[in-house]
């Protein structure tokens, strides 16, 4: 985990969130949200840049997702960085029924299943990361981004604040 001594302009982030009011730094994420995204955005592009192309699917595919609660893993925002998978409904089969598996929803990697066999290697394959040296070589930048953007809310908060909005 970064240190705020080591990171420039962490003070100054955190004493003007501080000062503005609590309404307007939690209603839809605030200025955290909007910064996160801005940083989390540095290494999809990285990523996608990294990644072995060959259809350009897995390329397309990387994202950052928004955990949808974040409180319950113990932060106020959280951006996960991988590729796009879902859920689906079981069908209504004999197979299904007899297991009582009919109708659950279940996780499914989507159509890049095997962007985890790049990433990870198999017995058969060797890996080719592109997620794990991305997070490495651009987290300056993504601190960087992060810090802007959240300075840049910031300061549209305090403006909307003056105006009494």
């Amino acid at each position: 985990m970064a240190d705020s001594r080591y990171i420039k302009g962490v003070d100054e982030v955190g004493r003007r969130l501080r000062a503005l009011p609590p309404a307007l730094g939690s209603r839809g994420g605030g200025p955290l949200r909007y910064a996160l995204m801005q940083g989390a955005k540095v290494f999809v592009e990285g990523a996608r840049g990294r990644v072995a192309v060959k259809s350009g699917q897995l390329r397309d595919n990387i994202v950052a997702k928004r955990e949808r609660n974040p409180k319950s893993k113990g932060v106020t925002e959280r951006y996960d960085i991988g590729m796009k998978g879902g859920t689906r409904k079981l069908a209504n089969t004999r197979r299904n029924r007899r297991t009582g598996r009919a109708g659950q929803i279940v996780r499914t990697a989507g159509k890049v299943f095997y962007g985890r066999f790049i990433e990870l290697g198999t017995a058969k394959m060797p890996a080719r990361p592109f997620l794990r040296p991305t997070i490495e070589a651009e987290q300056g930048r993504a601190l960087e981004a992060f810090r802007a953007a959240f300075l840049r809310a910031v300061e549209l908060g305090e403006k909307k604040l003056g105006r009494g909005a």
